[in-house]
């Protein structure tokens, strides 16, 4: 039985948070692949855009 825990200096904690950062990076970026604008959502999206200065889809830079 090892004695060792995830708390302690080593390098377990650091694999274990980079693991963890890789896991919700990837599901923050699977989130925005699945979002979707309907209907009324268009306009408000588009209008809230253009009062930001955006002359496009300002998810574009979020996603890259």
């Amino acid at each position: 039985m090892s004695t060792h825990s995830p708390f302690t200096s080593g390098k377990r904690p650091a694999v274990a948070a980079q693991k963890a950062f890789s896991l919700s990076k990837n599901n923050a970026l699977s989130e925005l692949e699945a979002e979707r604008i309907s209907k009324d959502g268009i306009i408000y999206t588009y209008l809230a855009d253009k009062k930001l200065g955006y002359g496009y889809d300002s998810r574009i830079d979020v996603y890259s």
